[in-house]
């Protein structure tokens, strides 16, 4: 993941994102939550979610449980 943004927890992007296309999601560590956002539109938060919670759903997506 790369990092972004100024102070505070940066922003963070999937390595795995090119950015050409614009349609990439950006996550925020904050202590026991995590915050989400598209980053074509910084300034409107998607969701904020429990560690836990996201823990959760990156393990679901690495088992392939998530599919498009």
């Amino acid at each position: 993941m790369k990092a972004s943004g100024k102070g505070g927890d940066p922003w963070r992007k999937s390595t795995y994102s090119g950015g050409a296309q614009g349609n990439c999601l950006e996550v925020r560590f904050l202590g026991d939550d995590i915050s989400i956002r598209d980053s074509a539109n910084a300034s409107a938060m998607l969701a904020h979610v429990s560690a836990p919670a996201w823990n959760r759903f990156v393990q679901a997506v690495r088992e392939g449980h998530l599919s498009p």
